[in-house]
């Protein structure tokens, strides 16, 4: 395992362009250790920018020492996940594409179905973004079919319970799937069913990756807290599948009530040695070292919670916190601790990782 730290944020293309402080934001990066910059490209099925602009904030960062990648919002979040202090943000989803659909058979807002429109545009962004040098896109966390929790999703509208019927050779409804997957003891029968289920929501998310992941491109996927095959994400045949796939792990904690409650701790190791574990592969693993929204993880927090990703045996961290520029006090505060933070990296050893129960804290 190496013991160097790999520290990546993300950005805006119109922002390196356009910013009339985007020098003074570059050298505070730079001072706190950033080594990628991953720039936003493109969002529940609308660009962030154009190509041009992407090409040139490429170049631009390329001249400052950052290394340059992309990263995609690809199914939608449920949610403003970008700015909420900002109502103009657009949620909507991609021309042509779905809503995705939930048991009770409620449209979901700013989330779409996986289609194969939604493949077919993103696979055409992976390759006009390859032809300008990118070799590496991250699908942020709304590469699964599910809102966090513990209860099993997909999507449930007419056309994926058909396909589902098909696959499993079944003749459900929603409704009488909807009994099976909400049941609290289910039988042995209830229980193939299931896995049946997710079985085909997972072979959905891998299907898309497959298909993006084109020739020259590595894609990421970025696994919520606690995500696992209830989401559609089967993080073992994912590695397995797509070689070479990077996963971030998702942590959660992003707000300090949430980082300080009595469960954190167990909350954040279970999720984070569970999905290494399961990755098999330290090296392809990233943080998730997020604050959302604007200051709701102080400084302290956020660089304490580094400490324990490091020390838990990650060296990619993942600088996350929407759209918007972390404040001046962040990169302040990253950089008093960057010694530390690397001496930590290189002294502690990879610890032994092991699927462990999920600690469910709310």
């Amino acid at each position: 395992m190496g013991d160097k730290l790999n520290i990546n944020y993300s950005i805006g293309a119109k922002t390196v362009l356009f910013d009339p402080d985007i020098e003074s934001m570059l050298a505070e990066m730079k001072t706190a250790g950033v080594d990628v910059l991953w720039l936003f490209c493109y969002f529940y099925g609308h660009y962030n920018s154009t190509f041009e602009e992407m090409r040139l904030a490429k170049a631009v960062l390329e001249g400052h020492g950052f290394d340059v990648q992309a990263i995609n919002v690809p199914l939608g979040h449920g949610g403003n996940a970008f700015d909420p202090s900002d109502n103009s943000v657009d949620l909507s989803i991609g021309e042509g594409w779905q809503n995705r659909v939930d048991c009770n058979g409620n449209r979901q807002s700013c989330c779409a179905c996986l289609t194969e429109k939604v493949i077919e545009d993103t696979k055409k962004v992976a390759l006009a973004i390859r032809d300008i040098g990118i070799t590496k896109i991250f699908y942020d966390d709304d590469l699964r079919l599910a809102h966090w929790g513990k209860n099993v999703q997909g999507c449930f509208c007419d056309n994926c319970i058909e396909q589902f019927n098909k696959t499993a050779n079944t003749n459900f409804s929603r409704k009488s799937l909807k009994e099976i997957i909400i049941k609290e003891e289910p039988g042995e029968n209830d229980k193939a069913v299931v896995e049946a289920w997710m079985d085909y929501n997972c072979d959905k998310i891998i299907r898309y990756l497959k298909e993006v992941t084109v020739e020259g491109i590595t894609s990421g996927i970025m696994v919520m807290h606690n995500g696992d095959r209830r989401h559609g994400i089967d993080i073992t045949r994912i590695c397995a599948e797509i070689p070479g796939t990077l996963i971030r792990v998702g942590e959660g904690h992003f707000d300090d009530k949430a980082f300080e409650h009595e469960l954190a701790k167990a909350s954040l190791t279970a999720s984070i040695s569970t999905h290494l574990a399961l990755t098999g592969d330290t090296t392809r693993c990233y943080s998730e070292s997020t604050v959302y929204p604007k200051f709701a993880l102080t400084p302290q927090n956020w660089i304490e919670k580094m400490r324990l990703e490091i020390k838990l045996g990650l060296r990619n961290i993942f600088l996350m916190g929407g759209t918007w520029y972390l404040a001046p006090e962040y990169w302040a505060a990253l950089k008093d601790a960057l010694p530390e933070l690397e001496a930590l990296a290189a002294n502690t050893p990879e610890p032994k990782h092991e699927v462990m129960p999920f600690v469910w804290q709310l």
